[in-house]
């Protein structure tokens, strides 16, 4: 395992591109592995609901927008305090 100094940073700050997960997929897929219909394999393989998305700053609030071909747009609050999350994320 590399040491501290050895690793990469992600890239931070916002706007950024960054990969997400649909959740009604997930919640799909959950529900399917439970019922037996599907292989919980699956998972590792990776891809299982999977979709890109991106990060931005609007109205003084952090959000994430994603769309899955499937079920549509969604957009979530990540934070209400960008200043704040500037200083979180500048702790990585």
């Amino acid at each position: 395992m590399p040491k501290s100094y050895e690793r990469s940073k992600p890239p931070l700050g916002w706007p950024r591109e960054t990969d997400s997960l649909c959740p009604d997929c997930v919640i799909e897929v959950r529900d399917a592995i439970v019922a037996g219909t599907r292989n919980i394999e699956e998972l590792l393989i990776g891809g299982t609901g999977e979709i890109p998305a991106r990060i931005v700053e609007e109205d003084g609030r952090i959000l994430i927008r994603k769309e899955c071909d499937k079920h549509g747009a969604f957009e979530d609050v990540l934070s209400i305090d960008p200043k704040l999350s500037q200083v979180l994320e500048g702790r990585f």
